[in-house]
């Protein structure tokens, strides 16, 4: 709780503000509102000090600045009091960063079965990894909300991963990259290689301090990059690609977002599989339509009397030299 007078200045608090912003009631008493809310000017002051004399009693949300520095998310409950021709305003200011925090948790959440969705759609409409690798680095991006997704294949050799689509912010990131593979240098085997050759998920939930990612940490903070994560890519039993993706804040993936995520990748592995199957089919179609052809014209052609006849000897068809 904070008595602030008109011109915004701290008059008094309780032991609980004291608590929240880091400071002495000696030091707070020495304050004003925009020393501990960052984002209230005079001007915006003044504003929400003429609405409140109006209604009596506001409610918002807003920030404050711990004394270390920190930025928090607050719900203030503003009271405006007059008294002996003095006006106050007295602030019930509550933290409310585990509720903002759960918030965007459950936004992540249905953006990632947004993007889900996309994809699915996108499945059936596809009919070659061509079209659909690079859909899905944008659906990952603009549905998702990553910053950047991209896909690497292996190379001929199969030594390294080559970048092959990539969507999003940052893409310059890849410029002149490729991942080894068969590296004894454990510094350099970082999730890409350890994704495609172990064929499993792997979360880098803090970029700046995994040690996975020694090697390009340099480059992931030019793009603010804070969390990312590797996913192979599996047709039938091998691995054929890895996708991956990177956030701007750490602790991007908790549970429930890996889980959406590697039923995208097993959607995806799936898409190819059905690709496979449906060109099988068309290239057996064509195989069968080729020696039907063939023979047509050998049975039209033929010098030699031919025919074809039922079960019940009823002649079905029968050559011109016959």
């Amino acid at each position: 709780m904070l008595w602030i007078d008109r011109q915004g200045r701290i008059l008094d608090v309780n032991e609980s503000a004291c608590r929240q912003l880091g400071y002495s009631y000696s030091e707070l008493v020495q304050m004003s509102v925009g020393d501990s809310d960052p984002f209230f000017t005079p001007d915006q002051w003044g504003r929400l000090w003429e609405k409140l004399k109006v209604h009596g009693t506001m409610s918002l949300e807003s920030s404050q600045r711990h004394r270390n520095g920190s930025i928090y998310p607050t719900e203030v409950l503003a009271n405006y009091f007059e008294y002996e021709g003095v006006e106050y305003n007295c602030m019930l200011v509550r933290d409310i960063s585990r509720r903002k925090a759960y918030e965007q948790r459950i936004q992540r959440l249905t953006d990632l079965y947004h993007a889900l969705s996309e994809i699915n759609q996108a499945i059936v409409r596809m009919e070659t990894k061509d079209k659909l690798f690079p859909l899905v680095c944008k659906v990952a991006v603009e549905f998702a909300g990553f910053e950047m997704a991209w896909i690497g294949v292996p190379s001929e050799q199969r030594d390294a991963i080559i970048p092959e689509v990539f969507y999003g912010t940052g893409t310059d990131y890849l410029t002149g990259l490729s991942f080894p593979l068969m590296t004894t240098d454990a510094e350099q085997l970082g999730p890409i290689a350890l994704s495609f050759r172990e064929a499993r998920n792997i979360f880098v939930n803090d970029f700046m301090s995994d040690p996975l990612t020694t090697p390009w940490k340099a480059r992931a903070q030019m793009y603010g990059w804070r969390s990312g994560a590797t996913f192979p890519i599996i047709q039938g039993d091998t691995v054929v690609a890895v996708m991956a993706v990177y956030a701007v804040t750490t602790d991007a993936f908790h549970e429930e977002a890996v889980t959406v995520l590697d039923e995208m990748v097993r959607d995806i592995a799936f898409a190819l599989d059905t690709f496979d199957r449906e060109l099988a089919r068309k290239k057996a179609e064509q195989s069968l339509y080729e020696r039907e052809q063939h023979f047509r014209a050998y049975f039209e052609r033929s010098m030699v009397g031919m025919a074809t006849a039922a079960s019940d000897r009823r002649w079905i068809e029968v050559n011109p030299a016959l």
